[in-house]
């Protein structure tokens, strides 16, 4: 099972909320410039400038707090629930976490179920927008080793496409035996990533795109 750092989390939620505010000071200080005209943009400007500050400072403070806790939270198993509410996150504002390095940001990568052998064929689920690999339920065995894709469904296609397309090209390269067949099933987005990993594939001449026999958009 996954395990997850509970402090990673509290920072997430800490540094959103932070941002949060700056984005409403912005908001309302620009709204009432608008309506106060230069006059009012020039008295206001310190105040906002203050609140700003604070903010900042009390970011500061949270995250130097939550790091002297850190050891104190320690880690914990990922449960159904929060990965839903982090794929769910991440379709919203998936950009924006990876633009501000947010620990909520979902990194992309492969995993292969724990026990699951190694074959030399290779099944590759992708899942759609705003969803987790929990959405793929446990198959019959036929013959080829699953692979789940986690990635950041709010980033542009054309970006987690090229970042799959690197993954591929590296799990081909470290899999333990020989890799004779891939097989993709890919559900909505997942579909799109599929087609720009295998255009970038073919402009760089990647080994995994020649194993590629099959693929499923569900």
């Amino acid at each position: 099972m996954a395990t997850v750092k509970h402090i990673d989390d509290l920072r997430g939620v800490g540094k959103l909320a932070v941002e949060a505010t700056k984005a409403v000071t912005d908001l309302v200080e620009a709204m009432q410039g608008a309506i106060g005209g230069p006059p009012a943009r020039l008295l206001s400007a310190p105040v906002y400038a203050t609140i700003r500050g604070i903010t900042s400072v009390v970011g500061g403070i949270l995250d130097s707090a939550l790091a002297q806790l850190a050891p104190l939270l320690g880690e914990g198993t990922a449960s159904p629930e929060r990965g839903a509410a982090l794929a769910a996150l991440n379709g919203v504002l998936g950009d924006y976490l990876a633009e501000t390095r947010n620990p909520l940001a979902i990194e992309m990568r492969l995993a292969r179920p724990e026990g699951a052998p190694a074959k030399s064929k290779i099944a590759v689920f992708v899942h759609g927008s705003a969803m987790s690999r929990r959405v793929w339920q446990a198959r019959r065995d036929l013959g080829y080793t699953p692979v789940y894709l986690d990635y950041n469904s709010g980033l542009h296609v054309s970006t987690n496409g090229r970042a799959f397309d690197a993954l591929l090209e590296t799990l081909v390269a470290e899999w333990p035996v020989p890799v004779d067949e891939i097989a993709i099933v890919a559900h909505s987005m997942g579909g799109l990533l599929t087609r720009g990993a295998c255009h970038y594939a073919e402009e760089a001449k990647h080994r995994w795109r020649d194993k590629l026999r099959t693929i499923i958009f569900l």
